[in-house]
């Protein structure tokens, strides 16, 4: 159980994802992505803490365009991916005119607005937007709004603002919604993940089984349910999600490393912070997931109760079966993998009991499990993974 050791000795270098898993690394694991300060030219706005400069979260948010926006839905949080723009402080996104996310925010307009950015070089950047969501109704703001969505999306980083002010526009009353978070907080986390821990890196899939081609529908793209099989496959196959959980004033969303089996999502997590404080107030979460390649788009939702395992006994056995999933490649092997998994050796049961006062384990059993798969064509330079790009700005 050599996996189960470096796993465990990883596990709280990870803050921000929640779980690193080091037992995939070579012989010699490469020396971590190092986040320096630097002097911050641009004064941070009064609502802003996090371990980034202001000017690096704006370029950040400038050089991204898929993000999450959470709302508070009738029983969980609501979660759903999203293309964004984010100019004159203020979050824009491009949205059908009907859906959960529109109704959701007319009944309560405080959001969370979610972004990663990663780069091997630099970490993993997780920016966080509490704030107010509006659905613009104004037919000359709309028009505003879509004429420099345009102009952001496709613009350079460090030329979004530029674009954004030179745009001409005209009013426009079209079947179309454009969305507004004006920010009241925003939090940031940085944290050093070399890409040799994550097996099965989030975002970029490669080949997606089952169908490739989506039918392209009136304005080049078309979203349809993905089959069970596909969802499984999905949860299966990736390492990353977020978890969103209730908090007073705004929901809350928190980027973790995870484990699919049994029918349940698990996410290895140290006993303190928002999201274990959150839920030892009210257990209704949602987990998301999202995959995508050059083709596709998926996103798979999960919502249902979490269950916060402390139990030394119960997290020991629990833990074996989630290093077993979290490790496991070969995607239809898991289940079975995890099925031969009946008692965990002793020598685990104590390295579990000596940590249990500083870990805990999430289960989140699913009340309902969706999936969304897009053909919609991305801006693949500002996606969230990326290597060529820089997290931050280059520094003067």
């Amino acid at each position: 159980m050599k996996m189960f050791s470096l796993l465990m000795t990883g596990v709280f270098a990870c803050g921000l994802l929640g779980c690193g898993n080091p037992s995939t690394a070579p012989a010699k694991t490469p020396a971590a992505p190092v986040i320096k300060a630097q002097p911050d030219p641009a004064k941070a706005p009064d609502f802003y803490k996090g371990d980034l400069s202001w000017r690096e979260i704006e370029y950040i948010l400038h050089s991204s365009s898929v993000g999450r926006i959470i709302s508070f839905g009738e029983q969980y949080p609501y979660s759903v991916p999203v293309s964004f723009v984010y100019f004159e402080g203020k979050v824009v996104i491009h949205s059908s005119p009907r859906g959960t996310k529109i109704n959701n925010i007319k009944k309560n307009q405080s959001v969370c607005f979610a972004v990663d950015r990663y780069n091997e070089r630099e970490g993993w950047a997780s920016i966080n937007i509490f704030g107010q969501a509006s659905v613009v109704a104004d037919p000359a703001r709309k028009g505003e709004l879509m004429a420099k969505f345009e102009a952001a999306y496709t613009a350079s980083p460090d030329m979004v603002e530029t674009a954004v002010a030179k745009m001409q526009f005209k009013p426009v009353d079209v079947p179309v919604a454009m969305i507004e978070i004006a920010p009241d907080k925003i939090a940031n986390r940085v944290l050093s993940v070399p890409r040799d821990w994550l097996l099965k890196f989030p975002y970029i899939a490669g080949q997606i089984p089952g169908e490739n081609v989506l039918p392209t529908g009136a304005h080049g793209a078309s979203t349809k349910p993905m089959p069970a099989e596909l969802i499984d496959w999905t949860l299966y196959s990736c390492s990353a999600g977020r978890l969103d959980t209730l908090a007073a004033g705004y929901p809350d969303s928190t980027p973790v490393n995870y484990a699919y089996f049994d029918g349940k999502v698990y996410v290895h997590s140290r006993n303190y912070g928002s999201k274990v404080t959150n839920i030892s107030k009210d257990q209704r979460v949602a987990f998301s997931v999202d995959r995508f390649n050059k083709e596709r788009w998926l996103s798979v939702n999960v919502s249902g109760t979490a269950r916060l395992i402390t139990d030394p006994a119960e997290m020991a056995l629990l833990m074996n079966k989630y290093t077993v999933a979290f490790n496991t490649t070969e995607i239809d092997k898991i289940p079975e993998a995890v099925k031969a998994v009946i008692a965990p050796e002793e020598r685990i049961n104590k390295s579990v009991g000596r940590m249990a006062e500083k870990m805990v384990l999430i289960e989140i059993t699913p009340n309902q499990i969706t999936g969304r798969m897009n053909n919609v064509k991305l801006n693949v330079v500002k996606l969230p993974y990326t290597l060529k790009d820089n997290l931050r700005p280059e520094q003067e």
